[in-house]
């Protein structure tokens, strides 16, 4: 074989893993600029975020605090955004059903929902496995502190004078409330933290918080535990007087009843709380979004009307403030089950 046949073939090979690398190089390319753009599109779509109606899930049914609530917020995205805010009722298992659905929703955006304070419950009464981390948090908006009431001609003149009975008399007294609810969990972290067995009181169990005030009202218990808002109708009539609000500030509607810091010294705080989140995983340009338009209504005059003409309680918290705060009452309601016996 001549030297220049050699050279020849060796230069066709040559050419031919140019080619092949070249080849290689476009396809390696064309792959990097469609992740790029694939990318761009995701982050343009996220920034159009809403294109389309939302979906907001409200784990109890129309007409109670949830509900209402939630459909103010829907309302005022609805006109922020241009775009429908479904409110969406998925009722069962004292919220167990809807919180579920939210958090197994696709994190895309167009699922959000309302988590409400019973979410710090469910793990521990192996109600469901769903909790507080299932979920992105966008904005707590809404507390209802829990208030102690006691029936207007209860002898009782305060709470202190509440506690000091139960502690003197344990068995003795009663308590209208749903088991391991919200405000019986609340008044149980007050005797817990005045050094007093959670178990001292005898619990007189309701279905709901009408229910507690109109035992308390009957004369059937001692004490209830409910909210100001709740019992406004039976205080007005003059059957119910409340002692003292769960609560580090007094109540705008009820400023002459006292928190729990000024009666006794403790800084004891309880009661029911709102939220909107999405599903784990959101976008995070979608969510600072929505924390931006949460934060927007908050600060709205028209929602705080709104808010005060149906007398809900106003607390605003975000981003990791409001996981913290999900996190202390999950860890606390825990403790409390425990001491009560309700769980083991």
């Amino acid at each position: 074989m001549r030297r220049e046949d050699f050279d020849h073939s060796n230069s066709k090979k040559a050419k031919g893993k140019n080619t092949m690398r070249k080849s290689s190089l476009v396809k390696s390319l064309h792959a990097a600029a469609l992740i790029v753009a694939g990318i761009l599109f995701s982050g343009v779509a996220q920034a159009d975020w809403p294109e389309r109606p939302v979906t907001l899930i409200v784990p109890y049914g129309a007409g109670g605090g949830t509900d209402a609530t939630g459909r103010i917020i829907a309302n005022m995205l609805e006109k922020e955004y241009g775009k429908p805010f479904n409110v969406v009722n998925r009722t069962g298992g004292g919220g167990v059903v809807g919180h579920t659905a939210i958090a197994n929703s696709e994190p895309d955006g167009y699922t959000l929902g309302l988590a409400t304070s019973s979410l710090t419950t469910f793990e521990w009464f192996g109600s469901s496995k769903v909790t507080y981390r299932d979920f992105t948090p966008i904005a707590m908006y809404n507390v209802d502190p829990t208030t102690i009431l006691v029936k207007s001609d209860s002898p009782f003149g305060s709470i202190t004078d509440v506690l000091a009975a139960i502690k003197a008399n344990p068995g003795k007294h009663s308590m209208a409330t749903p088991v391991g609810a919200g405000h019986h969990l609340s008044f149980s972290a007050l005797l817990d933290a005045s050094g007093i067995d959670p178990n001292s009181i005898k619990v007189v169990p309701v279905k709901g918080g009408a229910m507690i005030l109109q035992e308390l009202a009957a004369g059937g218990v001692d004490i209830g535990p409910s909210t100001l808002p709740e019992a406004k109708s039976l205080m007005d009539a003059g059957k119910l007087r409340p002692l003292v609000v769960l609560a580090p500030e007094r109540s705008d509607s009820n400023p002459d009843v006292p928190t729990v810091m000024e009666a006794t010294g403790m800084d004891v705080v309880g009661g029911t709380w709102r939220s909107v989140v999405g599903p784990k995983g959101m976008p995070d340009a979608v969510v600072e979004k929505l924390a931006s338009s949460m934060e927007k209504i908050y600060a709205d005059p028209e929602f705080k009307s709104q808010m005060a003409k149906l007398g809900y309680g106003l607390r605003y918290a975000k981003g990791k403030e409001f996981t913290d705060f999900m996190a202390k009452m999950h860890a606390s309601n825990g403790v409390l089950l425990k001491k009560l016996g309700l769980i083991e």
